[in-house]
């Protein structure tokens, strides 16, 4: 906690202050810093309050990380991530996600943040719903921990500080002193090393390539929603097409590359030192049948693994609005 001489430091014109590790009570209410709305596990609208378990661990609790942490090191590096200016600097635009498990997940161009939820920098908040007492609370404590420190690396100087504003990453009306003195003290209650201890394991990484984690999902799948979808499936190929479109290509190299390679047979047939090779021949020939073939084969093997990858798709749709109408004790409109 912070003592009042190293509160005079706080801005005196910031409406909104950070609670948590300062030492003061905010004027709003706990309520104010929750979102209007979350879904439930089974896909229904409802407010946040009363505050559950549940809601708190699928906004804080990296679950699909944990899942495949023990081969993570493919994917990312036990660095902290970098800040907000050199994620620009490296042409990658930050695009806002709410979900835990895409935050500080990258692909080409794309860096994906969560904003850092109000209610972390709210006491009271921490008080009554973020304790270390029991395995669970602990699970959630070093999530929350775990998600501040990857800000603390994010927002490093006062251009991260207004680019996190400008991106609605940090609330608006906090202000560069008070960030300041909220990373101070955050990193005097853990300075060096003794943070990790703290935090979640997530946290160790920082920034992840999102093409190595989905085929790392897709490696380990255990379901066939793992192997259609990889890590996210909000950011897998929602479109068979795309899907059907990127093989054709790497179908489409593969034949230019036998095109070389059968011009370049012609060409030593039409030697006088080739020409007479009966094994150069025999080459030729195996390798023009294999020319034929092996389009036709992977051909009919993209369209067998689409036409597969349909059925399943819709089956597993089926499968779902049989289970969400259910849930919502309605009949399905196609059955009436």
């Amino acid at each position: 906690m912070l003592s009042d001489e190293k509160n005079v430091g706080l801005s005196a014109d910031c409406a909104y202050r950070p609670e948590w590790p300062l030492g003061q009570w905010s004027a709003q209410s706990t309520d104010a810093a929750l979102p209007a709305t979350i879904a439930t596990g089974e896909h229904h609208i409802a407010k946040p309050i009363p505050i559950e378990y549940d809601f708190l661990k699928r906004d804080l609790y990296p679950h699909r990380f944990h899942k495949i942490e023990h081969l993570i090191w493919l994917a990312g590096r036990p660095l902290p991530p970098r800040p907000l200016h050199q994620q620009l600097l490296l042409s990658r635009q930050l695009v806002l996600s709410e979900s835990i498990d895409l935050h500080l997940v990258w692909k080409k161009g794309t860096i994906f943040v969560k904003p850092l939820p109000r209610y972390l920098l709210d006491r009271k908040f921490w008080t009554a719903h973020l304790r270390s007492d029991s395995e669970d609370g602990l699970l959630l404590v070093k999530s929350a921990r775990g998600l501040l420190f990857s800000y603390t690396a994010l927002v490093r100087h006062e251009s991260d500080f207004s680019i996190a504003q400008a991106k609605r990453l940090l609330p608006g009306s906090l202000c560069w002193g008070d960030w300041q003195q909220l990373v101070w003290t955050f990193l005097d209650h853990f300075p060096g090393n003794e943070i990790y201890a703290q935090i979640d394991g997530r946290y160790y990484y920082g920034e992840l390539r999102l093409g190595r984690l989905n085929k790392i999902y897709r490696l380990r799948a255990k379901t066939i929603t793992d192997v259609l979808y990889g890590y996210s499936n909000l950011t897998a190929h929602n479109q068979k097409g795309d899907t059907f479109k990127d093989n054709l290509r790497l179908i489409g190299g593969s034949l230019a590359y036998l095109l070389i390679v059968l011009q370049a047979m012609q060409i030593g047939l039409a030697t006088d030192r080739l020409a007479g090779s009966v094994t150069f021949q025999q080459a030729c020939a195996g390798f023009a049948i294999f020319s034929i073939l092996a389009p036709l084969v992977a051909l009919s093997t993209v369209l067998a693994v689409f036409l597969f990858l349909l059925v399943i798709h819709v089956t597993e749709t089926l499968a779902f609005e049989k289970r969400r109408f259910k849930n919502m004790n309605e009949t399905p409109p196609r059955v009436r």
